[in-house]
């Protein structure tokens, strides 16, 4: 009898013991994802930023920093997006520093389909395809004349747009406001530092996204482009953050390191205000920043020449039961993301 109790005490301290490792091994495989955005610009003179709609970061301007908290993206929330249980630690599997740029404006080679976004129709791999001479099956703004929807013949903006879907842009966007200074603002317009001195672009936040007429040429005919996901581009990519531009030397930067510094070990990570990325720091929490460029809410930074990606174009949702319009929303500038796992406190690990 006392045999039998002895085999049935291993037996049931081996199964305990199995299942409590097989159960630590099944969550140290699981990878949680994690990620964020620094605010959009909002100082002073600056693109308008309501930080109701826009939580990113710490504050409403991108160098107050970034914490994680809320569900993957960041909100206002306070659950942190990098935690572990009781009994298990932070491991940073990897963690990369980005631009905010998911049209591949940054990129050697944007993609056709932004080329043709921004009025190039150079590139046709990505073009739709549509009945010659009709426009049902294009986007606004474009135009079939040989069964492919390419950008649109144009001579002013509001030739671009179409009623109740996509106004045109202001007449004076992408005029120099050198005169009225960088910072000067004009309706829905911010006069902001350009590669060429000073030019009216579209406030984001004001203005939602508007169609206009580009590359005029001295006949007076230009393309239809979306602004302002083309603000700064030539066809298609952005001017400032390039990877020719020898002057920023803008790309993505693995962090895995930095962060993994900063939070393996720990229970919780990048949750609290005095526990957060700032971005303009030496030797921060996620290390070099993808550019050679400050995050900045001044309006003569060449941060404010990053990728601009709209949201939420403004106003009230259709059949939405209140008539309150929301502002639009839009990011731009740095973002961080990556993948962690919890590993057993008893577990050592070693810097990713």
């Amino acid at each position: 009898m006392g045999l039998l109790f002895l085999i049935i005490l291993i037996f049931s301290g081996l199964t305990w013991w199995v299942q409590t490792t097989n159960t630590q091994s099944e969550q140290s495989n699981i990878l949680y994802p994690f990620s964020g955005y620094l605010s959009p610009s909002n100082g002073a003179q600056s693109w308008t930023v309501n930080p109701s709609k826009n939580n990113k970061g710490i504050g409403p301007s991108p160098e107050d920093g970034l914490f994680l908290v809320g569900m993957v993206g960041g909100n206002d929330a306070t659950t942190p997006q990098i935690q572990c249980p009781p009994g298990y630690r932070i491991n940073i599997v990897g963690a990369y520093i980005d631009i905010a740029d998911p049209a591949g404006s940054c990129s050697t080679a944007p993609s056709g389909l932004l080329k043709l976004s921004c009025g190039d129709s150079s590139d046709l791999k990505m073009a739709t395809a549509c009945k010659v001479g009709g426009t049902g099956s294009c986007a606004v703004g474009m135009d079939c004349p040989a069964g492919k929807c390419v950008p649109k013949v144009c001579t002013k903006n509001s030739e671009c747009a179409s009623s109740g879907v996509i106004n045109g842009c202001p007449d004076n966007l992408g005029t120099d406001c050198s005169k009225e200074g960088v910072g000067a603002r004009n309706a829905t317009l911010l006069c902001v530092k350009s590669p060429k001195g000073a030019i009216w672009e579209l406030d984001p936040g004001a203005g939602g996204a508007c169609m206009a007429c580009v590359d005029i040429d001295s006949k007076g005919n230009g393309t239809c482009s979306v602004f302002p996901t083309c603000q700064n581009t030539e066809k298609g990519s952005n001017v400032t953050c390039n990877p020719s531009n020898v002057n920023t030397r803008c790309r993505p930067r693995d962090a895995s390191a930095y962060l993994a510094r900063h939070c393996d070990g720990k229970n919780t990570c990048l949750d609290t205000t005095n526990n957060a990325w700032r971005p303009n720091e030496i030797g921060g929490i996620f290390g070099p920043l993808p550019c050679q460029i400050e995050a900045s809410s001044d309006p003569s930074s060449d941060y404010m020449l990053l990728p601009i990606n709209v949201g939420w174009a403004g106003g009230s949702p259709p059949q939405a039961q209140s008539s309150i319009d929301s502002p639009a929303t839009f990011t731009q500038g740095y973002y961080v993301h990556g993948v962690y796992t919890c590993v057993p406190e008893n577990q050592k690990v070693t810097l990713s």
